[in-house]
């Protein structure tokens, strides 16, 4: 049923019409010598709807007869047939894998930029600098400008080329945390990192708690009421009507009405109050007091003694 008496060339031997001898059968007694035939599947050519047996049926194959060559479904520029068999995904070297063959991808990396504007075609993580950041803009495997490195600021420009990582209005070169923009320095010399709360632009007058306003953060303010008196020798640092401590007996402002039962000496010769603001400053001046009234008892005893 190909299309070929089985005797048409019967001479009793190998007639030139496949590679067995006249009435040699195949698997499934399909007479193989009765015929030119091509691809040798024992259909001859006149009844082989695939002379060239490629999986493209002869009328849609442009050559038939050429295993091959068949056809280009997939408009490449690549035969689909070009491994010898119809497989589209198959027919030539495909560096992307997106079943367009190199010859007819416009895009053979796939990262967005067609070949003839990308500087490496076929590496997905390169092809140019277009923002001009110092970092490809295919760095993440596809274009895009935004994410074409780390961007400590999120202002666009990776930070390899950013002259201001963190975003705080501070040169990374005079930052002395050019990641972080809570710190880029310290310039009114306060002891606050002049971006502690804007978190930049810098602003050396808005960088901590300043309780008399004078531009100084307190934790670097000698003199956080602006009364005059220096915190340490201020019996009150927050309030510019208090500087010294009640007379023993009375009430401390501030402090419900809480008195102070004892005043103690203390270098420079201040009145320290043992309870309330000065305790931290008095524990010494009394360990001090107890030192010298051990000293007097043992003078006392000697002279006891001797007496």
């Amino acid at each position: 049923g190909d299309g070929c008496d089985d005797c048409s060339n019967f001479d009793g031997t190998n007639d030139g019409f496949g590679p067995l001898a006249d009435f040699a059968a195949n698997a499934v007694g399909k007479f193989i010598n009765d015929g030119p035939d091509d691809d040798n599947d024992g259909f001859c050519n006149a009844g082989d709807n695939d002379q060239d047996n490629d999986g493209v049926d002869d009328w849609a194959d442009n050559e038939p007869n050429n295993r091959f060559a068949c056809r280009d479904l997939d408009n490449d520029g690549c035969d689909d047939c070009a491994s010898g068999f119809d497989r589209r995904e198959a027919d030539g070297a495909d560096n992307d894998g997106d079943e367009l063959c190199n010859d007819g991808d416009p895009d053979d990396d796939n990262d967005g930029v067609l070949d003839v504007d990308d500087t490496d075609p076929f590496d997905d993580r390169k092809c140019g600098d277009t923002d001009g950041d110092g970092c490809d803009d295919c760095s993440s495997g596809r274009f895009d400008t935004a994410n074409d490195g780390p961007d400590a600021d999120g202002d666009g420009q990776c930070d390899t080329n950013d002259p201001d990582n963190d975003g705080d209005g501070v040169p990374d070169a005079d930052d002395p945390q050019p990641n972080n923009p809570f710190i880029c320095g310290d310039t009114d010399g306060d002891f606050c990192d002049d971006c502690a709360v804007t978190g930049g632009p810098a602003d050396a007058s808005n960088d901590g708690d300043d309780f008399d306003g004078d531009g100084q953060c307190d934790l670097g303010d000698f003199d956080d009421d602006n009364d005059g008196v220096v915190d340490f020798l201020d019996f009150d640092p927050r309030d510019p009507n208090v500087q010294d401590p009640p007379p023993a007996g009375q009430g401390v402002p501030g402090f419900g009405g809480f008195t102070i039962d004892a005043i103690i000496p203390f270098p420079p010769l201040l009145p320290v109050p043992i309870c309330g603001f000065g305790l931290a400053a008095a524990i010494p001046a009394i360990a001090i007091g107890l030192l010298g009234m051990k000293r007097r008892n043992r003078r006392r005893r000697d002279n006891r003694k001797a007496a």
